[in-house]
């Protein structure tokens, strides 16, 4: 072939690791899934032997042993993507009026460097790269691809936001928010922690709307923890209403963790509750350190009846509220803890007196 044509060379992989599942799978009689990775690797076992991808100058072209399926010219290409480092296993490319996906039955490192060469290099650059020129077209392309009505493309558009700027980023964090998917909206949310400081008045009222309204509770999880990494202490008085509402013992860990973030001494009473009365072990262990967080004096007369406790969890979680704590009573008790049976427990009490 030619300087400006391409062919890449079959990639067994996939099949043979489908096949290498399957057979074992077959004989411990699991045989429908078994038979799905069977099938799976016969067909692709034919598909790399049979199909041929070239590039030219000009276009990705499919043979089907020497007969040409189909061209895709590059001037139609708007994006593409390689799923997953470090182990390529799909490519997708999207044109102007459809999108494709191929399994990796070829080879990733030629195919990347093809399109690297020959398609969309301008979107593939920006993707890469944070950009401090102008890039007005490539954020609108990003825009309308936020719009999609394919999740994965909306996923991916939010995806590539982050090489943005903080302010541009923010505008896809906030549209991302609201989204129908579940997962679109957990990821945006989960974003506001690190960049709602842009605008924290626009990161409140994005955050109380998903934690009292998204009808997904790891969403309102999310929103929780982003209103605590903000401080955002206006929203107190909507993480104890949720607290109280709901037993989700993950929502009460993510409220609980929040209040000694905020350090509003108003979460006092709520953190003395939930480690007086809450059932769950790992809230009770988040409000141990949430009231160290708040370094109230207060706290000691709920923390120092534990430091016998039998689980080392809870005495290590100890050492850590006293140290925050700093008051004479906090750090003898944190010397206490350095002479601890639990290894664990010892070291991080004699760390953290050394360093009070």
């Amino acid at each position: 072939m030619n300087e400006s044509v391409t062919e890449l060379r079959p990639n067994y992989a996939i099949p043979s690791v489908l096949a290498v599942i399957g057979i074992p799978l077959w004989f411990l009689k699991f045989w429908a899934i078994a038979s799905v990775l069977l099938l799976l690797s016969l067909f692709l076992t034919v598909q790399t032997a049979t199909l041929r991808l070239v590039f030219s100058s000009t276009d990705l072209d499919i043979y089907r042993n020497n007969s040409l399926i189909r061209k895709f010219p590059y001037k139609d290409w708007q994006n593409w993507q390689i799923f997953w480092s470090p182990i390529p296993i799909l490519f997708y490319f999207k044109e102007i009026k459809s999108i494709h996906f191929l399994p990796i039955i070829f080879n990733a490192q030629t195919l990347k460097a093809c399109l690297e060469v020959n398609c969309a290099p301008k979107l593939q650059e920006f993707v890469e790269t944070k950009v401090d020129a102008p890039i007005d077209p490539m954020i609108d392309l990003l825009r309308l691809q936020l719009k999609s009505e394919e999740y994965g493309e909306r996923m991916q558009a939010l995806v590539k936001s982050r090489n943005l700027s903080i302010s541009d980023r923010f505008e896809f964090v906030s549209i991302g928010s609201s989204d129908r998917n579940t997962r679109i909206r957990y990821d945006a949310v989960s974003q506001l922690a690190t960049i709602g400081n842009h605008d924290l008045d626009k990161s409140l009222e994005i955050l109380r709307d998903r934690l009292l309204n998204d009808p997904e509770m790891d969403v309102k999880a999310a929103a929780a923890d982003a209103i605590g990494a903000l401080k955002l202490t206006s929203a107190f008085t909507d993480l104890e209403k949720v607290y109280k509402s709901t037993n989700d013992w993950l929502m009460q860990f993510s409220i609980i963790a929040a209040l000694g973030e905020l350090g509003d001494l108003r979460g006092f009473e709520l953190l003395a509750d939930a480690l007086a009365n809450n059932s769950n072990d790992l809230v009770k262990i988040a409000a141990i350190g949430a009231l160290g967080e708040l370094r109230d004096p207060r706290s000691l007369d709920l923390l120092l009846p534990l430091i016998d406790n039998p689980d080392w969890q809870v005495r290590h979680r100890l050492a850590q509220a006293f140290a925050n704590i700093g008051t004479e009573q906090a750090i003898a008790a944190l010397k206490k803890l350095t002479e601890d049976p639990t290894e664990q427990v010892a070291e991080i009490a004699k760390i953290l007196v050394s360093g009070s």
